[in-house]
């Protein structure tokens, strides 16, 4: 069996959820091996399986009351991934740019994260727009992809009082991870920029436009191609 697969943490944490814990950073979760992971598990047929879960580091997988002892179900999960692992694939990770204003009211906490670093606003957006993401899991709201390889030099804080309303398409940076809020919902993270592209909507298949595993990178765009962009995009709605 693989080192990587010997890794991995197994534990019952209820009669029916086994929790699957990576129990390591590295390039198998950087890479979005989790969400392969996930897929290799719903797709082996596992006796009494009910759902699997992604989170930040782990999976959560959900038996029914149909399943067999714990000591088989755990063998059969180790199984899955011991054999899936060998034909995973890191050219099949799909890349996604995100066009993002960084300016003005689209950005109401670049200036306040810019001067937490002791840097100028451009050079914050600079290397925002460099770092290379990777989504990790979807979760919070539909559609919400939770972003590492946010540089640790651009680490930040969450806001003491969230915000009542974020708007949809708001670009943020909490701790170590970075996101794009796809609906107007209330939150903590600091807002740095805003896209014009559509995160989720429920009539596209599939609705999120973030998947586990995508490789993402921000673009700057100016205000007018904000706006251009929103005009191209309701003439096709």
């Amino acid at each position: 069996m693989s080192s990587r697969v010997e890794s991995l943490r197994l534990d019952w944490v209820s009669d029916r959820h086994l929790r699957v814990l990576f129990c390591a950073e590295g390039p198998d979760l950087a890479g979005g091996r989790l969400g392969q992971a996930a897929r290799a598990i719903r797709d082996a047929g596992v006796a009494g399986l009910s759902s699997v879960t992604l989170a930040w580091n782990s999976l959560l997988v959900e038996f029914d009351p149909s399943m067999p002892d714990e000591e088989s179900a755990t063998a059969a999960v180790r199984t899955v991934l011991s054999e899936a692992w060998a034909s995973w694939n890191d050219e099949a990770w799909r890349a996604v740019e995100i066009p993002a204003c960084f300016e003005g009211a689209f950005a109401p906490d670049v200036e306040a994260v810019a001067a937490h670093h002791g840097i100028p606003p451009s050079s914050l957006i600079e290397a925002f727009c460099a770092a290379p993401f990777v989504v990790r899991f979807v979760g919070f709201c539909p559609g919400f992809a939770y972003l590492s390889g946010l540089p640790s030099a651009l680490e930040t804080p969450r806001l003491s009082t969230p915000r009542v309303r974020v708007p949809a398409g708001s670009v943020g940076i909490a701790g170590d991870q970075a996101g794009v809020y796809p609906l107007a919902t209330p939150g903590g993270w600091r807002l740095i920029g805003r896209t014009p592209r559509v995160m989720f909507d429920a009539r596209r298949n599939p609705p999120a436009l973030l998947s586990p595993g995508d490789r993402v990178r921000f673009v700057p765009i100016r205000a007018d191609e904000f706006h251009a962009f929103l005009q191209r995009t309701e003439r096709h709605v």
